[in-house]
């Protein structure tokens, strides 16, 4: 992996395929902790080590950013697993165990064209593939999880960076980010070939945040890996 830091060390970028790393500011970093990686830009990279930023924001905006990035990931996660619809009219989820099973299936024909496949879009009954036909769906399959993994990752990453409340509260799944994290997160969806233009609010009342006595639910979800 590369990242690249501004001139205050912060981390500003990571690739995790190619890049330049003689490029300036940019760092090849391997074996990255995953505690680390998943909030990696709340992380300076100063001498060869992550260093934490200090917290600065006052208690509610600390609340509110890890609502958000709850929302992000449950948010990102259901679409993932909503899967894709081909040529109009066959719809493929892609629950974790789809995923799997369509990865084999792609390295199946991939090795063993001659061997008949035999697969189904969501309500329609099994038949046979052709060997393209599994590759096409495997690989917009996994365009739409980079996609949507990767628009997750870099807007977590815009939320830890701001300090305004109800800046925090607005955003919403889809929204375009600080040309900071736009600019390189552009580079990175255009290799997937993948549009997407939904917005998808946010359902919490951050007002509760600001309520003494809050009574509310934290789901579990923060901080797990996506698939």
């Amino acid at each position: 992996m590369i990242i690249r830091v501004n001139s205050d060390n912060d981390i500003i970028q990571f690739i995790t395929i190619g890049g330049d790393k003689n490029a300036p500011d940019c760092y090849e970093v391997n074996d990255i902790p995953f505690d680390i990686m998943e909030d990696i830009f709340s992380y300076k990279y100063i001498d060869g080590q992550f260093v934490r930023k200090p917290d600065t924001d006052d208690k509610h905006v600390t609340e509110a950013k890890k609502i958000k990035r709850i929302f992000l990931n449950d948010t990102c996660a259901s679409i993932i697993e909503g899967g894709i619809t081909i040529n109009d009219n066959d719809h493929y989820s892609l629950s974790y165990a789809d995923q799997i099973n369509l990865s084999k299936l792609v390295s199946q024909v991939t090795m063993y064209p001659e061997i008949p496949i035999f697969y189904h879009a969501d309500g329609q009954l099994c038949r046979q593939y052709t060997p393209e036909e599994i590759i096409n769906i495997g690989q917009i399959a996994e365009a739409w999880v980079i996609y949507h993994t990767t628009y997750c990752n870099y807007a977590k990453g815009y939320i830890n960076s701001l300090h305004d409340f109800n800046t925090i509260r607005n955003f919403k799944y889809g929204d375009r980010l600080s040309e900071e994290f736009q600019t390189p997160l552009d580079a990175i969806l255009a290799t997937t070939q993948i549009i997407f233009h939904d917005v998808i609010v946010d359902p919490f009342d951050y007002d509760t945040i600001l309520r003494p006595n809050k009574d509310y639910a934290i789901s579990s979800l923060d901080g797990m890996p996506l698939v």
